[in-house]
């Protein structure tokens, strides 16, 4: 009961001794965000405003592809040096072997792992250098075996992260990065791809999810939501962006690159732009509705009815009606099976935008 709360690595993120999380879907940002945070906690500086607490950073790079460039970028952009940052190449999944006796065995993936960030920590011990403060394990899919769908892979994955720190570098969090689930139209689930063991056992989850790219700036807006913190409340979002950075030519005369995470400088203008095109949008949606209900009174005596003739969600037609009605573009049916007709401004509106 004395016992005082985990410490924070990174503030509303990661924190010592703890599982996190980082979803997002293929090309969103996970791993640019993640190296981020792996550069900021090696820096001893803040993250976008968030504490962080200085530390040696371990990456587990499971996924090679791009690891130098990203580097690269992370130093051209900041103009310097990464501090306090190792990459640790690791090939066999960390995911347990059970024995003849049913028990769970740390595999052999889990115990190099293991042994190399035990060597790592007394290399920095012996230099002089902070602890490891944060492992990296990037990702979930090329760290472990069996189904993403079986909630006991995913736990005995999980166990395995928990007991391989817990050995090597008691006192650092785990950040491992994870694929989203699919995405269920525009009512976005926001969860992780396979079991609910993902969500259940671990402290954290962070959700990154990337925008529409602007390719002027050659940068991509993206969100950072914490989803869970086990025993914490709940960080106000991040809005950054990911942003390019040529890294000049390769041996064979190719253009490099490689992106960054990045503070929104343009946040503002940025969401007055999507504030107008949500209104936009919604203001088509209203005057397809509109024309079907003129159009087709056959079918305007019932909003489920105009609901099927669409194809649409309950939600947001009724979230139309509501505006077509407020508007005083509808009348509402005069009787029981009578249908909703379009008054006298609507067909003025549904003129106006047929030219």
């Amino acid at each position: 009961m004395d016992a005082p709360p985990a410490a924070e690595v990174v503030e509303g993120i990661a924190w010592a001794s703890k599982v996190t999380a980082v979803i997002g879907s293929s090309g969103s940002g996970k791993t640019f965000f993640t190296y981020s945070i792996g550069a900021h906690v090696g820096w001893g500086e803040r993250l976008h405003g968030r504490r962080v607490r200085r530390a040696s950073v371990a990456n587990l790079a499971y996924e090679r592809d791009g690891i130098g460039l990203r580097l690269r970028a992370l130093e051209q952009f900041h103009r310097r040096p990464l501090e306090n940052f190792y990459a640790v190449h690791a090939e066999a999944p960390l995911s347990p072997r059970i024995g003849r006796d049913g028990l769970e065995l740390p595999s052999p993936g889990e115990l190099a792992a293991t042994d190399a960030l035990e060597h790592l920590s007394t290399d920095l011990e012996r230099a002089g250098a902070p602890p490891l403060g944060l492992v990296i394990v990037d990702t979930a899919r090329a760290s472990m075996t069996g189904s993403e769908d079986s909630s006991d892979n995913v736990s005995a994955y999980l166990r395995a992260l928990v007991r391989m720190t817990r050995r090597a570098c008691p006192d650092a969090a785990v950040l491992v990065t994870h694929h989203s689930g699919w995405n269920d139209g525009p009512e976005k689930r926001r969860r992780e791809r396979g079991s609910s063991a993902w969500r259940g056992n671990v402290d954290g989850t962070v959700f990154v999810e990337a925008g529409e790219p602007d390719p002027s700036t050659r940068e991509t807006p993206i969100t950072i939501e914490a989803l869970k913190v086990r025993d914490g409340d709940r960080p106000a979002d991040l809005r950054l962006v990911r942003r390019v950075i040529d890294l000049g030519f390769g041996a064979d005369g190719r253009p490099l690159s490689s992106c960054i995470v990045d503070a929104d400088r343009n946040a503002r203008e940025r969401a007055t732009r999507q504030e107008a095109a949500t209104v936009a949008e919604a203001g088509a949606f209203d005057l397809r509705v509109l024309r079907t209900i003129m159009l087709r009174p056959d079918v305007a005596t019932t909003v489920d009815r105009v609901r099927q003739v669409l194809s649409v969600r309950k939600e947001a037609l009724g979230a139309a009606m509501s505006r077509l009605l407020d508007a005083g573009w509808v009348n509402p049916p005069s009787g029981r099976g009578k249908p909703y007709t379009v008054t006298d401004e609507g067909r003025t509106a549904l003129l106006e935008a047929a030219k």
